[in-house]
């Protein structure tokens, strides 16, 4: 443990991290001690609880009321990406400001907290693995009680999930073609990373990331996990590892591995695609792990500090039902909408459209939890994905407390198709239409090549994911147009960018300031100004 690297700067100091006692037999805070874990039973489920005790930890990197985790993440995410609209520059300050592009230099919010936040459960991680002594190659497996290499490979999990998102994000993909940046993802830290080398260290070229470093962790992670049998689907396990693989695979192109690793995390997960009726249920649509389709979640409880907030929470910031949080104030005035292009281009045969208000009250018989007065206020197209807990629409103690999907069975039968087309496009057409046509029987897939079909998987993955964080990874691989200004558009007038020909600044952030003057090898290493690449704002023809 000498050589842990104190890597994370303000609230993600090690001695944060690290430096809680056991208290309770299992933590679930987000921190665990080389006591906890010893190499024992218990020491590995503290272990195991350390970790997904971060997925949720609220309030412990910026102290900002966007900071509660993974759905964090997911939320920043996608207000980066065009498909979730705000009609009015009001409440929620920190995605209407994503939305204008500011906030992704520097100095911006979303590079700090995802830098941070995922840099925190590399650490994390990598205590584990040092405590527990694995070399973590698969190599002591058969030395290990299946608790303990378990957690070896929660720990390998986390740790390339962590280091796959940061690389997505961080990679500079653009028009521009600065030597020093181009095809770098981010600092590799692992467990014998010191103090000294972690003031010094380099962004990773992407191969070498992706290749050494996360696909290896997550082919190591399967092999310890596959006796493991997780109490929930809030832990991590070889279906979950799966999908992750299935995810780096395909955003490096390893088409075959890519099909091969959703086809085992469907297998394994024993999951089925969401029906209407799951989808639709105005008390436990979008909000409860226990979901047929869901692989694997962040389970939210009453005691969390998220739930204690009031507001702090994705139920505050996504459900337009709960009036105690920013979505539902000033009648829908922050709700998340449909993007008014991408809604338009679903068809009526979709049953997935009724997630989305029509401006037509009378399209559906839309299921919520309130009256019809309130139906009528709220903006077109307002989304009612996501619900409260329960249903509770006024009571934050029991409406926040809602789990939130960070992987969903469709995801992989979606990456599962995509990859299976670059070898034969028959057979990818095949199994998205198999898919596309439990959401609208009358889908058939037109593509006659690659780009086409990709571009069909694409829309499935708009409507489906919609403010799960999922599509900026797609907008990102596959370069698509990022448009939120044109007629009839629905998004606020200071955030109408178009780039018409994809390579939108916005998906390739800026590095933290903090780190650039901690870390010497970044000062070369910088992406562009984001905002500086940003064209004339379109604006309406009068």
């Amino acid at each position: 443990m000498k050589n842990i690297v104190k890597y994370l700067l303000l609230a993600c100091s090690a001695s944060v991290l690290l430096s809680s006692c056991l208290q309770e037999e299992f933590p679930m805070n987000g921190t665990v001690t080389d006591e906890q874990i010893s190499g024992s039973e218990q020491g590995a489920a503290a272990a195991a609880n350390g970790m997904l005790g971060w997925t949720n930890e609220s309030m412990s990197v910026t102290g900002e009321h966007t900071d509660f985790g993974m759905p964090s993440i997911c939320l920043l995410l996608d207000a980066i990406a065009p498909d979730v609209a705000v009609e009015d520059y009001g409440y929620d300050p920190t995605c209407l400001n994503l939305r204008v592009g500011y906030q992704l230099e520097e100095t911006g919010y979303f590079p700090i907290y995802a830098w941070y936040y995922f840099y925190k459960m590399i650490n994390l991680s990598n205590s584990v693995l040092s405590a527990l002594g694995s070399p973590a190659d698969g190599s002591d497996i058969e030395s290990l009680s299946p608790a303990i290499a378990a957690s070896v490979g929660q720990a390998l999990t986390y740790r390339a999930m962590s280091y796959y998102y940061l690389s997505s994000i961080f990679e500079y993909r653009g028009t521009l073609t600065g030597e020093n940046y181009l095809g770098l993802t981010v600092p590799y830290v692992g467990p014998e990373t010191t103090e000294l080398e972690s003031r010094d260290n380099p962004r990773v070229p992407f191969d070498e990331m992706f290749n050494e470093h996360i696909l290896k962790d997550l082919n190591n992670a399967v092999l310890y996990m596959e006796k493991y049998a997780r109490p929930s689907k809030a832990y991590v396990d070889a279906a979950v590892a799966y999908g992750i693989l299935a995810r780096a695979n395909l955003w490096v192109g390893n088409y075959a591995e890519a099909a091969e690793a959703a086809r085992k995390a469907i297998d394994l997960s024993g999951s089925s695609v969401l029906t209407e009726a799951e989808w639709t249920n105005p008390q436990s649509g979008f909000n409860t792990l226990s979901t047929s389709a869901w692989i694997w979640g962040v389970d939210i409880t009453a005691d969390d500090d998220c739930v204690k907030t009031g507001i702090c929470n994705w139920v505050s910031m996504l459900a337009p039902e709960a009036v105690f949080g920013y979505a539902g104030q000033s009648n829908g005035s922050s709700a998340k909408l449909c993007d008014a292009r991408l809604y338009a281009s679903i068809p009526d045969t979709d049953w997935r459209k009724q997630t989305w208000v029509d401006a037509d009250r009378e399209k559906y018989a839309y299921k919520h939890n309130h009256d019809e007065e309130w139906l009528a206020e709220v903006p077109d197209l307002t989304g009612l994905k996501f619900r409260p807990g329960s249903g509770n629409t006024g009571n934050s103690a029991v409406g926040a407390v809602a789990d939130f999907p960070l992987m969903r069975v469709e995801e992989m039968y979606l990456i599962e198709a995509e990859a299976k087309a670059h070898a034969n496009l028959a057979e990818g057409k095949a199994l998205l239409e198999a898919f596309a046509q439990t959401r609208d029987a009358e889908f058939a897939s037109k593509a006659s090549d690659i780009e086409a079909f990709q571009k069909e998987v694409f829309k499935q993955a708009q409507i489906e994911f919609w403010g799960e964080g999922i599509i900026y990874f797609y907008y990102k691989r596959l370069n698509m147009p990022t448009m939120r200004g044109y007629e009839g558009t629905n998004h606020f007038n200071q955030c109408r960018y178009n780039f018409p020909d994809g390579n939108c600044p916005a998906f390739s952030p800026q590095i933290p300031l903090d780190e650039l003057n901690t870390n010497l090898a970044l000062e070369t290493q910088q992406n562009p100004s984001v905002v500086t690449m940003y064209p004339d704002l379109w604006v309406e023809a009068q």
